[in-house]
């Protein structure tokens, strides 16, 4: 299983259980579906969940990626080999390499809310309009993904 979003608002209720409660539904989930184990990207700063929660819970760093992505996972059996990151750039992203690309998908759902600020900043301050892909299709997320996680 792999956990996209790992996520306790507002800020204030952090800290009583919350995050904890919501990983454990998800090993339990895992466990249920008879998956390998589970997976998580963490980083440091917004936007990301901290690998704190997850290292006090067992988990292991398999893999890292610039600028300071890791990937973290609990197997639940041995025999199960490591995740990684995937990390092939496409030729495809070469379409992406000018300007302020905006790269989403319906993932999150305050990413509408974040897109829309980073734009308006980037026209008002830098007099930058960037460009705005929205993922909607597999075919999409795989010619555009840069980091598929995988267990070889």
């Amino acid at each position: 299983m792999f956990i996209h979003c790992l996520f306790i608002l507002p800020k204030d209720i952090k800290g009583k259980g919350f995050g904890q409660m919501l990983l454990d539904s998800c090993i339990e989930d895992a466990r249920i579906q008879n998956m390998l184990g589970v997976a998580v990207v963490t980083r440091k700063g917004t936007w990301m969940a901290s690998k704190d929660l997850f290292l006090k819970n067992n988990f292991e760093i398999a893999d890292t990626a610039k600028p300071d992505f890791e990937l973290m996972y609990k197997s639940f059996d041995k025999k199960t080999k490591v995740p990684k990151f995937n990390i092939k750039l496409n030729a495809n992203l070469n379409k992406y390499k000018n300007g302020l690309v905006i790269i989403s998908s319906d993932q999150c759902p305050y990413i509408v809310k974040a897109i829309n600020e980073i734009s308006e900043t980037s026209v008002n301050e830098y007099k930058i309009k960037p460009q705005i892909v929205e993922l909607k299709t597999i075919k999409m997320l795989k010619i555009v993904h840069v980091y598929l996680v995988h267990f070889v």
